[in-house]
């Protein structure tokens, strides 16, 4: 599921991070209760931890601005200063049907939060020219901010929430695609994945997916017909305004 946030709206992407981390954080407490995790079973089958990722841009300003809100949030997980409000938004991000037991989750005994957010604050890395990958090969839940690194094709093991933060207006095609390479495959938990990015940004990804899906079926039917590489040419398209390299 992507969720698009507004491009005129300077809070939306701080939004966007808190919708994230509230989605990650209860999501990683599922998981590790196993008579709702059984109840949930499509999870990533290994050991190993869940990872949100942030990409907040290519300057280091921006991922200590990333840190310092997931910071802040979590602090108001750790002091129980949510409002329904905010938890009410949550129904919209959960997939269809879940949300009950969700609820139930919050709304009974809350010595989980407290260990829950101090967990997720010990395990926030900046990936950037200074810093290296986490060890992503541990049971521990971890966030991943970064700028360069994150929109290069880095593939972050047990993705299931994704904060495109920076405008993708002026990059060329094959940036586009690399930063959707984040993914990775997910087809086994893919109904939990969330990502969010603006609703331009969106938009530029559904023009690419339909680029590439009219690309393989001219493929497919060129093949069928023994038809040279020459016949694909006018096939060839760009999303949006996107540019070649």
């Amino acid at each position: 599921t992507v969720i698009g946030f507004s491009e005129y709206s300077k809070a939306a992407p701080g939004e966007a991070i808190d919708d994230a981390l509230d989605y990650f954080l209860l999501l990683c407490e599922i998981r590790s209760r196993e008579e709702l995790a059984l109840e949930f079973p499509k999870f990533p089958s290994n050991s190993d931890g869940l990872v949100m990722g942030i990409n907040s841009g290519i300057k280091v300003l921006t991922h200590k601005s990333a840190a310092d809100q997931i910071d802040l949030r979590l602090d108001k997980w750790y002091s129980s200063q949510l409002s329904n409000a905010d938890l009410v938004r949550l129904e919209m991000i959960f997939p269809d049907s879940t949300f009950g037991a969700i609820r139930r989750l919050i709304d009974g005994p809350t010595d989980w939060i407290k260990p829950r957010a101090q967990a997720l604050r010990s395990n926030i890395f900046v990936l950037n020219s200074t810093g290296g990958a986490p060890d992503f090969s541990s049971p521990a839940d971890r966030i991943v901010i970064g700028g360069q690194l994150l929109g290069r094709g880095f593939t972050l093991p047990n993705l299931v929430t994704y904060v495109l933060v920076p405008s993708q207006d002026k990059a060329t095609m094959d940036v586009l695609q690399q930063r959707a390479r984040f993914l990775g495959y997910r087809e086994q938990f893919i109904t939990w994945m969330r990502i969010w990015m603006l609703t331009p940004t969106v938009q530029s990804y559904r023009q690419l997916e339909k680029a590439e899906d009219a690309f393989r079926e001219a493929c497919r039917r060129l093949q069928e017909h023994r038809l040279g590489l020459d016949a694909l040419e006018p096939y060839m398209v760009l999303a949006g305004n996107h540019n070649p390299a």
